[in-house]
């Protein structure tokens, strides 16, 4: 389809839809369903603004096996939104716009991901992003972004398991909690390689949990973890590598917390633990490792 509104595939207004083995190419819209169910597998779409899009309460989207690419600035290549539930299986989805979304739900919609990847090529583009009440699942999965990895933002929860993020820009953020988000993650990966980095972020009112895996911060004055505002992070069994600060709790009712966990440093005039402003940090049963990596 070639219309600026184009669909591949679209269900509406409780229709259903099984589709599979079907190539999709449009200028709009991949696959969407509104208030409906679609069934896909197998899919290889190409579209411009949105890739797969489920819309409203009562739809059920899964898809499944499939390939997605989404080109344009501000595109989305997965998104859940005003309640709508999507599932996605084995299936990779890439863009290459700036300020786009790899995957979005919010309004109380449930993004559920599993295995895959997501790539995004383009400048302050986002990962994996949940807001205002949104939830987003993820297990099993790759991501390549530029800004930022994964983040619950606004009263929405992130959970993520077994999956490895990669984050490019100078003063991008691996995985973040802020303004009222719940991030939990166990035994995943999150590697930083721009400049000014942060592995891990979380800002007021917000919790980051971090249970296992490892973080990865390879670029100047990059953080391994930043509690600031009021932010609350908890750190367990977890390996952190940072060129720049290992842990860094900032400003009154911040706090952070590490146990059984190994912290290794290269900060100049840093540490791997540091508590300024009122900031707090608990630290128990842990190695930390100061080096010089100037």
């Amino acid at each position: 389809s070639t219309g600026p509104q184009g669909y591949g595939l679209a269900a509406g207004n409780g229709g259903k839809l099984m589709a599979s083995d079907i190539t999709l190419n449009t200028s709009g819209v991949g696959v969407y369903a509104d208030r409906s169910n679609i069934l896909a597998k197998n899919l290889s779409v190409q579209a411009n603004a949105y890739g797969v899009y489920g819309l409203g309460a009562g739809t059920e989207l899964v898809i499944a096996d499939s390939n997605v690419n989404v080109n344009g600035n501000g595109a989305y290549a997965l998104l859940a939104e005003n309640g709508g539930n999507v599932t996605s299986t084995n299936s990779h989805y890439t863009t290459s716009g700036s300020s786009v979304y790899g995957a979005w739900a919010n309004k109380g919609s449930e993004l559920t991901i599993i295995g895959g990847s997501i790539t995004n090529t383009g400048k302050e583009s986002i990962g994996i992003f949940a807001k205002s009440g949104g939830v987003v699942n993820v297990d099993g999965v790759t991501v390549v972004s530029t800004s930022q990895g994964i983040n619950s933002y606004s009263s929405a929860v992130a959970n993520v398991a077994n999956s490895h993020v990669t984050v490019t820009d100078k003063g991008a953020y691996g995985l973040l909690a802020e303004n009222g988000g719940k991030t939990t993650s166990i035994d995943s990966h999150y590697i930083t390689t721009g400049d000014s980095a942060y592995g891990a972020w979380v800002n007021t009112g917000s919790e980051l949990n971090i249970f296992g895996g490892s973080i990865t911060t390879t670029g100047k004055n990059s953080t391994g973890m930043f509690a600031k505002n009021g932010g609350v992070l908890n750190a367990e069994n977890i390996q952190i590598d940072a060129r720049g600060n290992g842990a860094w709790a900032t400003n009154e009712g911040s706090r952070i917390n590490v146990n059984n966990s190994t912290i290794s440093s290269g900060a100049y005039n840093g540490g791997s633990i540091t508590a300024r402003n009122k900031g707090f940090a608990t630290v128990r049963n842990s190695k930390l490792i100061a080096v010089d990596r100037a």
